[in-house]
């Protein structure tokens, strides 16, 4: 029973803070307009300061660079090969932990043909081994100027892991206030650093575009946060950027997820900030771990 409040509780505290007025501009042709003028600031500091390419010549080897990026790599692959994954977090029904980024060990033993390494299944690895996820999200989003002409729109994204060494990172934001549209889309790879169920972070690199009121092309990039405090929440932090031609973006995008067997509900807000302007939207929806 205490579960159960506790678990309504949290949800409406979420529910409470996505319908809280936020200051934000919900005229996306004023926000297209700041755009384009920051982009003709940049091109022209970019004419005024341009000069001639200099190239610094060779340079000596560092060994001892070289020595480090080989056992960093070699770390980092040796912590990802003996990673899987159960169906989704909290499958396990005991207790509050997640159980869900699992790691073997490796047992070395010695026979007359020499010594080799023993693979050592996680004692919560069921009878399948899963060395794979995904992560389907979609719902609803909405920005206010203090309640006067609102943004609002819908966004879907995919995310996970193809394999323990890359997954697919995909985006999709539609926005629209009642006059004009914006559509954010950004699509490419994820490739985790650290995983753990307590912590794990992941780098992203992708294509991006915006279209409507605003036609560009260029690309994104920034690292992922994920963590599975107990049952039964997630969070989820993204910081990173997106990066035109004359112009960038600040991209922030959190959330707090509440999870109940495969399915997720989710609430948290997506930041796009540039110089003169910025687009900040509250976002609440449902998902699937697959």
């Amino acid at each position: 029973m205490y579960k159960i409040r506790r678990v309504r509780m949290i949800c409406c505290a979420l529910l409470f803070l996505l319908l809280i007025p936020a200051a934000v501009h919900a005229d996306l042709g004023s926000f297209a307009r700041n755009v384009e003028k920051e982009e003709a600031e940049r091109a022209r500091d970019a004419d005024e300061k341009e000069t001639e390419d200099s190239s610094p010549g060779n340079r000596p080897e560092n060994s001892f660079a070289r020595f480090f990026w080989e056992i960093t790599i070699h770390l980092w692959f040796h912590h990802h090969n003996l990673v899987h994954y159960h169906s989704y977090p909290y499958q396990d029904s005991s207790g509050l932990r997640p159980h869900f980024i699992l790691h073997d060990q490796l047992e070395w033993t010695e026979d007359s043909a020499g010594s080799y390494a023993r693979r050592i299944p996680h004692p919560a690895t069921g009878s399948f081994r899963k060395f794979f996820w995904f992560e389907l999200l979609g719902g609803g989003l909405i920005g206010d100027d203090r309640l006067a002409d609102p943004v609002f729109g819908w966004h879907a994204s995919l995310q996970g892991q193809l394999l323990p060494f890359i997954g697919p990172d995909f985006e999709y934001r539609r926005l629209y206030d009642g006059t004009n549209e914006l559509h954010t889309i950004a699509g490419g790879f994820s490739f985790p650093v650290v995983q753990h169920d307590y912590f794990s972070m992941a780098l992203y690199a992708q294509a991006a575009a915006l279209r409507g009121v605003l036609d560009r092309d260029g690309g994104a990039a920034g690292i992922v946060w994920r963590s599975y405090p107990g049952r039964p929440i997630s969070l989820y932090l993204r910081t990173g950027g997106m990066f035109f031609e004359h112009i960038e973006f600040l991209h922030l995008s959190g959330r707090v997820n509440l999870h109940r067997g495969p399915l997720l509900f989710y609430s948290g807000a997506n930041l796009l900030q540039a110089r003169y302007d910025r687009l900040l939207n509250f976002e609440a929806g449902i998902g699937l771990r697959l």
